[in-house]
């Protein structure tokens, strides 16, 4: 039995959608005749077909953004599962959100993985088909591997489902509907039948293999169970992944010092459970670290990872499951915090001579770190302090790192990570590793490969000098001139990059981020500056322009360091020719201008989108068509908007002479096209991900961007340069000029204001209305409705069961016309019958029910007895041919209705 079909045995779970209660459903009351058509109905097999051709996997693999998706699917064997007849809704993560979760297939090889990487698949799937429109916020619905999710829509109508991001809805597909969400979703941990010992319980959740073997390694988990209470904040397998540590890292004895030293800090004595924690509150671990919690909107977080289940009970205390490894200082920068907060007696942040000597004497058994400092701090002399005698933060933390580090500079350091190789690849195709190899110091943010992989930089695609001197530029802005400790960051504070942009950091809860990108390693110190670990790729900001103060022209595409590199030559040898010009010394290109303007490139903030676009000089005829249309002043205002600008090129192509758009409508055609190019608010190339977005242009139609990889097209047209700034927006230049699709007819509801209990339309044959009989309530309004049909056909009122005799006053819809549409609200209990006029020797007549008919059998049968009570044995025959006449017509009614 497949695991979809298991869903539907009466033995395993049922699969359901749970939406706020909003009362009991009520029930219209239906005739008797209806009632058995219905039971009819319902004993003939009904057959679903789709639209769509492919099902769910097939669709997934064409998308090219759900590769880990399907290759896991085939791993775990459930391809064939979701290729069935479903129907199926699968919350689809993208490549990006695997890489981001640290799913790697080559770790799930043994059975009991591959369960658990089922069962997480199974978590993204239900079991019926539902569409975005149907969700609603606070709804919950059970998934295909028995658990819960919970749906949360914003009041801007966007849908995410246990934190994860809806990114694209409703892609249908033959057997369902796929929606694209932007993280993996994590089934919540079966909490174990009994307690046990801390091993025992992570061993049993199937998703903390990683954690048992470093508890293992370390011995940690043995001295957990050697008595006393504790609480452990438990990384997931994936949340180990994401931060870079694997089964090789943790079976590395050169590891376990690093390895002990996390986990411990994940580790606090006494049982602290989920809801004793408190926003704001301090806690210090087994280690000794200072950590802070967060609580908002119900979720616990701590240093940077959320509770994801809480409160499971063990032998001696609790464990909370948690999505991250703790974001935690060096281990060098934990001994000095213990130091300070155990000797600090005046809490000013630095200690006498006298403290020093008597926490290295006695230290604090409370904590682990304690010990490893006391040890490290023993060779610190009374010559090493400051003038004052005072030790503060930065003295005892450079005389324990080079205590307890053989250290190397920056890019050893960042080699000698392991999760690092892709920013020293970088570093050595820009040409830096020499520059941070030097005196310094420096400071570097340094992203993981993680990191690189989700930012989508492939190295083999800088091959140019400019786009080289691009990644230089982007590599430099991760790069700050001098040492600053992450103690020494605070919320705000905004400083010059070595490329020259600044960047601002943001302190909050004690988690240090840095232009969004957190802070997961602090302080990794180096002989020549120190290393902060953060898990995004910084890009430098794009407002700003190299600019020409002579030619009032831009460079698009320019960074900083091209935009200073400019010089001017004459006569200069170089690869065996002698040239003259203005050289740029980053890009290696020369242009033929004089030695003023050579000189006058400037690196500028940006200026509007129109003065910047008449700058590039490969956009006069745009800037021309942006003055005939009279946008030229919408664009230099201040509301920010994105321009996909066509090049003069695209222009020629497109066949589009100004000289042709004369007359108030064909300008008012030249603003459409051109609108069709704009978007409100400012889009970066970095804020799109892999796939189809679709966006409202300004002229109120729909545009579609798609991006493949690094390729990235608007309609059909291709993006040649992305993010050229500008002080209301950024341009980015595309090859095509993009035609806005023709406008679709106004379509009017007929029957708007009106609730159509039932519609009768035209059948196949053009002779008979569709449905022939209905049964409504009392008060119900029943519509006609058929458009442009073969034959003109009306509705009139007859006196009764195919009858040719029309009610004089009856009712109608009037002359009969192709076109109808009709409706008519019943009132009382009757039974209408109508004819179509022109049609009426065909017997083209129709019948409605309202209520119970107007007739009853009942009232029949005492008429009659009452007409020959004297009349002996005739009532009974009577009564017997009535009630086979109204079983009849009953029959009728439903023989009708059936057709």
């Amino acid at each position: 039995m497949s695991p979809i079909t298991a869903l539907h045995s009466d033995s395993g779970k049922k699969p359901r959608i749970k939406y706020p209660s909003h009362g009991p459903a009520t029930m219209k009351r239906l005739s008797a005749a209806l009632i058995i058509a219905s039971l009819l109905i319902a004993t003939v097999p009904m057959t679903v077909s789709a639209d769509e051709t492919q099902d769910i996997p097939t669709n997934a693999a064409n998308t090219g953004s759900h590769d880990s998706l399907v290759a896991a699917l085939n791993h775990v064997n459930l391809t064939s599962v979701l290729e069935g007849t479903g129907p199926f809704t699968v919350f689809a993560p993208t490549d990006a959100a695997f890489t981001a979760a640290g799913v790697d297939l080559n770790d799930f090889d043994t059975e009991a993985e591959n369960d658990t990487l089922r069962d997480i698949l199974l978590y993204h799937v239900f079991s019926g088909s539902v569409p975005a429109s149907a969700v609603t916020d606070g709804m919950e619905a059970t998934m295909a591997n028995g658990d819960n999710v919970t749906f949360t829509v914003a009041p801007t109508g966007a849908v995410s489902v246990q934190g994860a991001n809806v990114t694209t809805a409703d892609v249908n597909a033959s057997n369902g509907i796929i929606h694209v969400i932007d993280q993996v979703l994590l089934p919540p941990v079966d909490t174990p039948a009994t307690p046990g010992s801390f091993v025992e319980v992570a061993s049993s959740t199937g998703v903390h293999t990683l954690l048992v073997e470093a508890l293992n390694v370390t011995g940690l988990g043995t001295a957990l169970s050697m008595g006393g209470n504790y609480t452990v904040f438990a990384p997931t397998d994936a949340a180990f992944g994401a931060a870079g540590v694997d089964m090789a890292f943790i079976q590395d004895e050169a590891n376990v010092d690093a390895l002990a030293y996390i986990l411990a800090n994940h580790v606090v004595e006494g049982v602290v459970m989920a809801a004793d924690v408190t926003d704001g509150m301090d806690v210090i671990t087994f280690y000794g670290a200072l950590v802070t919690t967060t609580v908002a909107s119900g979720a616990v977080s701590i240093a940077g990872a959320t509770v994801t289940t809480a409160d499971v009970a063990t032998d001696n205390g609790v464990v909370h499951v948690v999505d991250a490894v703790f974001t935690l200082p060096s281990e060098e920068q934990t001994m000095v915090n213990i130091i300070l907060r155990v000797g600090d007696t005046n809490n000013d942040s630095e200690i006498t001579w006298s403290e020093f000597e008597a926490f290295v004497a006695d230290g604090d058994e409370d904590y682990a770190g304690s010990e490893d400092a006391m040890i490290s701090m023993a060779n610190f002399n009374q010559s090493d302090a400051d003038s004052n005698g005072m030790l503060n933060a930065t003295e005892l933390l450079t005389f324990a790192t080079l205590e307890n580090s053989d250290l190397v500079d920056i890019p050893a350091t960042a080699q000698s990570t392991g999760v690092h190789t892709a920013l020293v690849a970088a570093l050595s195709q820009a040409g830096l590793v020499e520059t941070l190899q030097g005196d310094g110091p420096f400071t570097v943010f340094a992203p993981t490969d993680a990191a690189f992989e989700a930012a989508g930089i492939d190295l083999a695609s800088f091959d140019t000098p400019e786009e080289n001197a691009t990644l230089a530029d982007i590599l430099l802005y991760h790069v700050y001139s001098g040492a600053v400790a992450s103690s020494a960051v605070t919320d705000g504070l905004s400083v010059n990059m070595v490329n020259g942009d600044e960047a601002t950091f943001t302190v909050a809860n004690g988690v240090v981020s840095i232009g969004g990108a957190n802070v997961t390693t602090a302080d990794v110190a180096t002989t020549n500056g120190v290393i902060h670990v953060i898990d995004k790729v910084l890009m430098p900001p794009a407002g700003d322009i190299c600019y020409n103060m002579i030619s009032h022209t831009i460079v698009a595409g320019a960074s900083n360091i091209e935009c200073n590199s400019y010089m001017y030559v004459e006569n200069y040898p170089m690869m065996g020719q002698t040239i003259t010009g203005c050289y740029n010394t980053v890009t290696h290109a020369i242009t033929n201008v004089s030695e003023a303007i050579c000189a006058a490139y400037i690196w500028t903030p940006a200026v509007n989108l129109a003065t910047t676009a008449g700058a590039t000089t490969i956009h006069t005829s745009l800037v021309a068509a942006l003055s005939a249309a009279g946008l030229v002043e919408t664009l230099s205002g201040t509301t920010d908007y994105t321009v996909f600008a066509p090049s003069d090129d695209a222009f020629t192509a497109a066949g589009i002479d100004l000289d042709a758009f004369t007359t108030t409508e064909e300008i008012a055609v030249l603003a459409d096209i051109l609108l069709y190019h704009v978007v409100p608010g400012t889009t970066l190339s970095t804020d799109l991900t892999e796939g189809s977005t679709t966006v409202v242009a300004a002229n109120g139609d729909n545009l579609t961007i798609q991006v493949t990889g690094t390729s990235v097209m608007v309609g059909a047209a291709n993006v040649t340069l992305a993010d050229v700034p500008a002080s209301n927006g950024v341009i980015h230049v595309i090859d095509q000029v993009l035609m806005p699709p023709a406008d679709e007819p106004t379509v009017v509801d007929p029957f708007e204001g009106v609730t159509c209990a039932e519609t009768i339309g035209i059948g196949p044959s053009g002779y008979a209305f569709s449905p022939s009989l209905v049964n409504i309530d009392v008060g119900e309004t029943v519509c006609w409705s058929w458009t442009d049909s073969s034959m003109p056909h009306n509705v009139k009122e007859v006196d009764g069961y195919q009858s040719s005799t029309y009610v004089t006053n009856g009712v109608t819809s009037g002359e009969a016309m192709t076109t109808v549409n009709f409706h008519h609200t019943f009132t009382e209990d009757t039974t209408f019958y109508y004819a179509c006029e022109p049609h009426i020797g065909l017997n083209m007549f129709g019948e409605i029910v309202v209520g119970d008919g107007g007739e009853d059998v009942g009232d029949v049968i005492d008429t009659i007895k009452e007409d020959a009570e004297d009349t002996p044995g005739f009532v009974m025959t009577s009564a017997l041919i009535a009630l086979v006449g109204a079983v009849l017509l009953t029959g009728r009614r439903t023989s009708d209705t059936e057709e």
